[in-house]
């Protein structure tokens, strides 16, 4: 009985050995350009960094505002979003930022309905 569960945990063993054992041939790749968003950045003020960007998205006919059974209202509606983000870039290792995204949904008829979102 000892010999068998000596053996099992041998198996055991190798087989988490063999599994934890590091990726061989990797090729390289070059950093992302996420990694360094100050050089794509919109505006730059020395290492101060600002990335906007805007979306719109869910531009149509909402069939039912209020999500009811019976005589459901229908409206235009719409959602304006905006990311930004911004950075203070220090050197290559060094670097602090923030990001922030919100987003305004917008009822033509339902003012009640209309909301900011962050």
């Amino acid at each position: 009985m000892r010999s068998h569960m000596s053996r099992t945990a041998a198996i055991i063993l190798a087989v988490l050995l063999l599994a934890a054992s590091p990726a061989a041939a990797q090729s390289f790749r070059p950093p992302d350009p996420l990694a360094r968003p100050w050089t794509t950045a919109q505006m730059n003020l020395g290492p101060i960094y600002f990335a906007p960007t805007f979306q719109l998205t869910g531009v149509g006919i909402d069939n039912n505002v209020f999500n009811e059974n019976s005589n459901p209202k229908s409206d235009l509606t719409g959602t304006l979003g905006m990311k930004s983000l911004i950075g203070l870039h220090f050197c290559e290792a060094v670097v602090l930022q923030v990001t922030q995204s919100n987003s305004y949904v917008w009822y033509r008829r339902y003012a009640s309905e209309r909301s900011v979102d962050a």
